[in-house]
């Protein structure tokens, strides 16, 4: 599945204008309303996995909902030695060393940076923080 050595975790928003239970509001995507989603995407941009989000968990697990969320995209990544590249929203310690002994590397984007991997190795001046 994960083709890539190069993979990213974000949330994106579905448009959707009919009734749902689990509509949600985001003011900084371009589409506002609509049904959230967890994406993992290679470094093209196709997306590999989704995780619809049906609203509030009645108990997230002992690290908390995030580490659930990326624990799930990125289960096919393990052993591999891939590099999942996210914003600070999902970074922890447990799941920095979680990831670690899953042989995966973690880097998380410092602020509201448009960073693909590729650009990173093409311009140093980025911002980008690793985990490994």
């Amino acid at each position: 599945m994960a083709n890539s050595k190069h993979q990213t975790i974000d949330k994106g928003m579905i448009k959707y204008k009919g009734r749902c239970s689990f509509l949600q509001y985001m003011k900084d995507k371009p589409t506002k309303w609509g049904i959230k989603a967890f994406l993992h995407c290679n470094e093209d941009g196709y997306l590999q996995q989704f995780k619809i989000y049906l609203g509030k968990q009645v108990e997230p697990g002992v690290n908390g909902v995030y580490f659930d969320i990326v624990n799930e995209l990125t289960e096919c990544l393990w052993g591999k030695n891939h590099v999942v590249f996210m914003d600070n929203l999902y970074t922890s310690v447990p799941l920095f060393l979680h990831l670690l002994n899953k042989k995966t590397c973690m880097w998380y984007i410092e602020g509201q940076q448009k960073v693909s991997p590729t650009r990173h190795q093409k311009e140093k001046s980025c911002r980008l923080t690793t985990m490994w």
